[in-house]
Protein backbone atom coordinates (compact mmCIF):
# COMPACT_ATOMS: atom_id res chain seq x y z
CA UNK A 1 0.00 0.00 0.00
CA UNK A 2 1.23 3.41 -0.42
CA UNK A 3 -0.22 6.56 1.17
CA UNK A 4 0.94 10.11 -0.32
CA UNK A 5 0.95 13.75 1.91
CA UNK A 6 2.45 16.41 1.82
CA UNK A 7 5.98 16.77 4.26
CA UNK A 8 4.34 18.99 6.83
CA UNK A 9 2.01 15.94 7.69
CA UNK A 10 5.25 14.58 9.60
CA UNK A 11 5.08 17.23 11.86
CA UNK A 12 1.50 15.96 13.33
CA UNK A 13 1.33 13.78 16.42
CA UNK A 14 1.10 11.44 16.08
CA UNK A 15 2.54 11.04 12.24
CA UNK A 16 2.49 8.33 9.65
CA UNK A 17 5.31 6.60 11.09
CA UNK A 18 4.58 6.40 14.21
CA UNK A 19 1.30 5.18 13.58
CA UNK A 20 2.64 2.42 11.46
CA UNK A 21 5.29 1.42 13.74
CA UNK A 22 2.67 1.61 16.93
CA UNK A 23 0.26 -1.13 14.63
CA UNK A 24 3.31 -2.87 13.36
CA UNK A 25 2.21 -2.05 9.51
CA UNK A 26 5.49 -0.53 8.46
CA UNK A 27 6.51 -3.28 6.58
CA UNK A 28 3.38 -2.92 4.28
CA UNK A 29 2.31 0.69 3.93
CA UNK A 30 4.96 2.80 1.61
CA UNK A 31 4.46 6.57 2.63
CA UNK A 32 5.62 9.08 0.66
CA UNK A 33 5.85 12.64 1.37
CA UNK A 34 5.62 15.00 -1.79
CA UNK A 35 4.25 18.69 -2.43
CA UNK A 36 2.01 17.39 -5.38
CA UNK A 37 0.23 13.87 -5.29
CA UNK A 38 -0.40 14.57 -9.04
CA UNK A 39 3.20 14.61 -9.30
CA UNK A 40 4.35 11.35 -7.77
CA UNK A 41 0.73 9.78 -9.61
CA UNK A 42 2.21 10.83 -13.01
CA UNK A 43 5.51 9.06 -12.06
CA UNK A 44 3.75 5.99 -11.70
CA UNK A 45 1.74 6.51 -14.38
CA UNK A 46 5.21 6.83 -16.50
CA UNK A 47 6.84 4.33 -15.11
CA UNK A 48 3.64 1.78 -15.85
CA UNK A 49 3.84 2.85 -19.28
CA UNK A 50 6.17 1.22 -22.27
CA UNK A 51 5.45 3.44 -25.35
CA UNK A 52 1.37 3.68 -25.80
CA UNK A 53 0.69 0.87 -23.59
CA UNK A 54 0.12 1.05 -19.63
CA UNK A 55 -0.08 -1.90 -16.81
CA UNK A 56 -2.68 -1.14 -14.60
CA UNK A 57 -1.10 -1.48 -10.96
CA UNK A 58 -3.76 -0.41 -8.40
CA UNK A 59 -6.32 -2.00 -6.77
CA UNK A 60 -7.99 1.05 -4.93
CA UNK A 61 -7.59 5.11 -4.96
CA UNK A 62 -8.76 6.73 -2.08
CA UNK A 63 -8.38 10.46 -2.98
CA UNK A 64 -8.89 12.72 0.03
CA UNK A 65 -7.00 15.87 -1.69
CA UNK A 66 -7.43 19.09 -2.58
CA UNK A 67 -11.05 19.12 -2.94
CA UNK A 68 -11.10 21.24 -6.12
CA UNK A 69 -11.77 20.44 -9.62
CA UNK A 70 -8.65 21.48 -11.44
CA UNK A 71 -6.85 19.21 -8.73
CA UNK A 72 -8.58 16.42 -8.15
CA UNK A 73 -9.94 16.01 -11.57
CA UNK A 74 -6.33 15.20 -12.75
CA UNK A 75 -5.25 13.33 -10.24
CA UNK A 76 -9.18 11.12 -10.79
CA UNK A 77 -7.60 11.01 -14.87
CA UNK A 78 -4.18 10.00 -13.53
CA UNK A 79 -5.35 7.41 -11.27
CA UNK A 80 -7.93 5.94 -13.68
CA UNK A 81 -5.05 5.15 -16.08
CA UNK A 82 -3.33 3.03 -13.10
CA UNK A 83 -6.57 0.63 -11.92
CA UNK A 84 -6.98 -2.74 -13.09
CA UNK A 85 -10.08 -3.51 -14.34
CA UNK A 86 -12.39 -3.83 -11.46
CA UNK A 87 -11.04 -1.40 -9.32
CA UNK A 88 -12.45 1.26 -7.41
CA UNK A 89 -11.85 4.95 -6.56
CA UNK A 90 -13.27 6.74 -3.49
CA UNK A 91 -13.70 10.85 -3.38
CA UNK A 92 -13.67 12.53 0.13
CA UNK A 93 -15.48 15.47 0.24
CA UNK A 94 -16.76 16.33 -3.41
CA UNK A 95 -19.65 18.33 -3.85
Amino acid sequence: MTTIDRPEALERDPNVHYVLRHLGLQQWVTPIQASSYNRVLMRMLEEATDEAATEPRLDFCFIDGAHTWETDGFAFLLVDRLLRPGSFIVLDDLE
